[in-house]
């Protein structure tokens, strides 16, 4: 959506350059969306690194102030990091985060974009599990072990 579109990719990449003159901006960034940036003459002022592994991607979520992403993954994990995530695309499947005003839906809008940094806000609670406990797995095992090999 972002990176088959040169303006919105620009607008994106203008708004990341100027968040980069604040706060430190690291973007793993996909060897195709380089390539298209680097054909527009599109430049980065930010810290673009290779691609990166779940681990390293869990290490830059627990690190970070908050997360723009237009990946609907990063989206989800940045709520169980409890990061804020400015949503770069004009929707996302997981509505219940931009209802709950955890996720804000900014697109590629270079203002909007600005804007709902400046308006973000830090420390929001995080505690509503939209998404369950995290003890469905220990659940499952136990119903296992108690299965008595009757009818289901």
């Amino acid at each position: 959506e972002n990176t088959d579109d040169p303006k919105r990719l620009a607008d994106i990449v203008h708004a990341l350059n100027k968040v980069h003159s604040d706060l430190p901006v690291v973007l793993p960034l996909h060897p195709r969306t380089r390539r298209v940036a680097r054909d527009l003459g599109i430049k980065f002022a930010v810290n673009i690194v290779e691609p990166i592994g779940y681990l390293e991607m869990v290490s830059l979520l627990q690190s970070c102030k908050f997360v723009l992403s237009d990946s609907g993954g990063v989206q989800k994990e940045a709520y169980f990091f409890g990061k804020s995530c400015l949503v770069l695309r004009e929707e996302t499947e997981w509505t219940e985060l931009v209802d709950s005003g955890h996720n804000v839906l900014v697109g590629s809008d270079k203002l909007k974009i600005a804007d709902a940094i400046k308006n973000i806000e830090y420390g929001k609670d995080f505690s509503h599990q939209f998404y369950g406990d995290g003890a469905a797995a220990e659940l499952i095992v136990n119903e296992m072990l108690n299965f008595d090999g009757g009818p289901l």
